[in-house]
């Protein structure tokens, strides 16, 4: 069973308003998200000295066929030095979702 601070959980509250629906958050080296984004199924992993995102085009059930298929929209970032990525909050974890999210929604 996950357990969040009730600041994480405040957070993905807030961010399922926004059409953000965050279905699983977990790990360590690395953190790892999945969840949907109006809709799109998104995989966000954080390891080494970098986390990224991947949103499929279509609207669906989460599976890896659909956040692999080559139409997926996916951002990669820097963060820290290696290994910081894999430590990093879930709070700050769920804002470089959101913000991913941002980006996502201006180019499509």
């Amino acid at each position: 069973m996950l357990c969040y601070s009730p600041e994480e959980i405040a957070k993905m509250l807030q961010m399922s308003q926004d059409g953000i629906d965050v279905q699983w958050l977990s790990g360590l080296c690395p953190v790892q998200a999945t969840g949907y984004i109006d809709g799109h199924p998104f995989y966000w992993r954080a390891r080494g000295a970098a986390w990224s995102i991947q949103i499929a085009k279509s609207k669906g059930e989460y599976s890896d066929e659909l956040i692999d298929a080559p139409v997926s929209w996916q951002h990669i970032e820097r963060y820290g030095e290696f290994p910081e990525a894999g430590y990093m909050s879930f709070i700050e974890a769920l804002q470089f979702i959101e913000a991913s999210a941002s980006r996502w929604r201006s180019q499509s």
